[in-house]
């Protein structure tokens, strides 16, 4: 068995990433403890009050309030203790015993995890720690694998230049994940109903839960099979590669960009943080990658708007969405690719 590190970095108040570690529903006191604090609980209000202190505005202008350690475990043998020790071992050797720390450890899921939040701020210097993930984090799967030998955990082992998920992981070593089932599912039903509503029964009848937006009787219109109206969220827009003429956006889920003239985007918030934009369902569009190097000069509008997010005249999500028995979460049907044809999705 095997465990796996995280990180990612903290805007905003540091506060609520604490709180949300430290919640009695995902843990418990004996499971919690914090490095030169006795409560836990008050640590983000004295790191943002140290930073203020410290640093004026320019200081602060990356806007990292905290970082955020993950360490997920899959060994049914480890206990919560040993995984509390872990990861006070882990933010000691980590930072070096030079940033303070929070941890608490979830045990309301099948598989022990421990969130370490890591004030920024050096002890020593005063300076904030300028984390660069991609350098940093097999330098934290070293330590981590090296922590985790001694309580006969099995390390995972280290890709150089490429990244493993959680997800992935997980997944090859208890079979099918949600997605896998929903799709295996819609794969053996679609040829043996008569109908969309039909459809939906059988997947009631066999425990699932289904949602969609769609009105069996409503016309859709010739504009609206032309035009597709989304949001987009400011991480996804290339600022370097936008000009004045079009935004660079990469599309979900994939690594690839495309353009939208700049009059077909309007940001909806002054914060500028969602950008609502128009596209012609019927064109066809040049794709990039992150260099701006052309992959494709023709790939149809409708393909891209498949990983994109519709939003309806009353700003609701459409499609189908289905939750599997058991699940919190439903997923959307829109972003199930058919192996077969990665062109084909399930809505």
């Amino acid at each position: 068995m095997s465990a796996i590190v995280k990180v990612h970095s903290l805007r905003g108040n540091i506060q609520d990433a604490i709180d949300y570690i430290l919640d009695e529903d995902k843990t418990e006191p004996i499971l919690t403890s914090c490095t030169n604090c006795s409560v836990p609980q008050l640590s983000g209000t004295v790191w943002k009050y140290q930073q203020n202190i410290r640093f004026d505005d320019t200081m602060n202008s990356n806007g990292i309030q905290g970082y955020h350690f993950i360490l997920s475990f899959d060994d049914m043998n480890v206990t919560s203790e040993q995984v509390h020790d872990i990861a006070e071992r882990f933010l000691s050797e980590a930072t070096n015993d030079e940033y303070d720390g929070v941890i608490a450890v979830h045990t309301n899921t099948d598989h022990l995890h421990a969130h370490i939040i890591v004030n920024p701020i050096n002890k020593n210097t005063n300076k904030k720690w300028d984390l660069y993930f991609k350098k940093e984090i097999n330098r934290f799967k070293e330590i981590e694998n090296r922590i985790c030998k001694d309580y006969g955990i099995e390390p995972l082992p280290i890709k150089r230049g490429t990244s493993r998920s959680w997800w992935k992981h997980h997944n090859e070593k208890i079979g099918d994940g949600h997605d896998a089932i929903i799709t295996k599912t819609l794969d053996y039903l679609v040829n043996k109903v008569q109908s969309y509503e039909q459809l939906k029964i059988y997947l009631t009848n066999i425990g699932y839960t289904v949602e969609d937006d769609l009105d069996a009787t409503k016309q859709i219109d010739e504009n609206r099979l032309r035009n597709f109206e989304f949001t987009i969220n400011k991480k996804l827009i290339n600022e370097n590669l936008s000009d004045e003429y079009s935004y660079f956006i990469r599309i979900p889920f994939t690594n690839e960009y495309f353009q939208i003239p700049i009059e077909n985007g309007t940001w909806v918030n002054a914060e500028k943080n969602t950008l609502k934009c128009k596209m012609d369902l019927t064109k066809n569009y040049v794709i990039y990658d992150k260099a701006a190097n052309i992959i494709s000069s023709n790939k149809s509008g409708r393909i891209i708007s498949q990983n994109l997010e519709e939003k309806n005249s009353k700003g609701v999500r459409e499609g189908l969405r289905i939750k599997v028995p058991g699940s919190k979460y439903f997923r959307r049907c829109k972003y199930l690719k058919n192996k077969e044809n990665l062109d084909l999705h399930y809505s």
